[in-house]
């Protein structure tokens, strides 16, 4: 039995705040496409897949930057 995911004040594991910190910075530049956009109705996924992308980009360059500082 896991008690893990029963308990509501367990605290979340690194993986779980990465996720959770992709999760909200997707969200925030969907809004921001939506808005920008002129709030019409009906582009939301468009949007949402845009701001995936985007964030994950932005990441990987990052991510890749420390990589090259590394080395």
């Amino acid at each position: 039995m896991n008690t893990a995911h029963e308990d509501s004040h367990a605290p979340a594991s690194g993986l779980e705040d990465e996720l959770s910190q992709l999760q909200l910075q997707v969200a925030l530049r969907a809004d921001e496409l939506w808005r920008n956009s002129g709030r019409g109705r009906g582009s939301d996924l468009e949007f949402w897949l845009r701001a995936e992308r985007e964030v994950m980009e932005k990441r990987l360059s990052t991510a890749g930057e420390r990589l090259h500082r590394v080395a």
